[in-house]
């Protein structure tokens, strides 16, 4: 098994993706970066039968979802995290690292 297309985040709002070219052969390209670049804006994978509709859904929903669109909650989600929180700042849920400022 190789290496999975991910994020690696450098505090929120910052970071890079890393596209595998197995992972765009079988899902949508776009959607991949569109999930990914929801977890540098602080949102979390949403893990075993989330729905297609969410794009954190990731590879859960299905290689027939093809929505690059982040639903009206994701985009909430995103809006209160930066409301209390500032770019560069620790995505609580991205393992231990602390971002550098």
């Amino acid at each position: 098994m190789g290496v999975q297309s991910h994020v690696n985040i450098k505090g929120a709002g910052r970071g890079w993706v890393y596209l595998e070219v197995g992972d765009a052969q079988l899902y949508k390209p776009s959607r991949i970066v569109v999930h990914e670049l929801g977890h540098i804006l602080s949102l979390p994978d949403l893990g075993p039968g989330s729905p297609c509709s969410k794009v954190m859904s990731g590879a859960w929903g299905g290689s027939d979802c093809v929505n690059t669109q982040p639903d009206a909650e994701e985009r909430a989600a995103i809006a209160d995290f930066f409301a209390a929180n500032d770019v560069g700042d620790r995505v609580p849920w991205w393992g231990s690292s602390v971002a550098a400022r």
